[in-house]
């Protein structure tokens, strides 16, 4: 059973179809893969890291990738894709960046002062904030892209 010319050519488009939606998300997605590969890597064997350091380096990478990602594809990101995204950026590098410069947050790591432990309740507070924020950002984008695909359809 062969393939007919326009069976290949419908499947060529849907290759290249779905190349250009992935174009959107290429760097957020390199770096994702950058970032399991910091996470899967044993990298406390090759220098001194605590757990959320650890963790802490895996989180940024992927902050940079979306930080990437809506620097590169500004022009073609609608108002609310770019704020989603760097709101996103914003929020995985703060905490990459906490982790990273605070090991004593591995209770395992150090001990903790009373000044430190006051502190994690306000970064666990903070990172709630933050995560509301996030949210709403993400769904004012959703419902202002479901909005121009209603328009559109019209």
């Amino acid at each position: 059973m062969t393939e007919s010319a326009a069976e290949r050519e419908e499947r060529s488009n849907s290759a290249t179809s779905l190349l250009k939606r992935s174009g959107r998300y290429f760097i957020i997605i390199i770096f994702a893969l950058v970032a399991l590969a910091v996470i899967i890597y044993p990298l406390q064997h090759v220098i001194t890291l605590g757990r959320y350091q650890h963790w802490g380096l895996s989180i940024t990478c992927l902050g940079v990738g979306y930080l990437l990602q809506v620097i590169w594809s500004w022009k073609e990101y609608t108002k609310w894709a770019r704020i989603s995204y760097f709101t996103t950026a914003v929020y995985f590098l703060f905490v990459g960046f906490t982790f990273y410069s605070n090991p004593w947050l591995d209770t395992r790591m150090s001990l903790q002062t009373d000044r430190q432990a006051a502190m994690r309740q306000l970064l666990v507070i903070v990172y709630f904030v933050m995560s509301l924020v996030l949210s709403g950002v993400w769904m004012k984008w959703i419902r202002a892209e479901a909005k121009m695909q209603k328009n559109k359809a019209k």
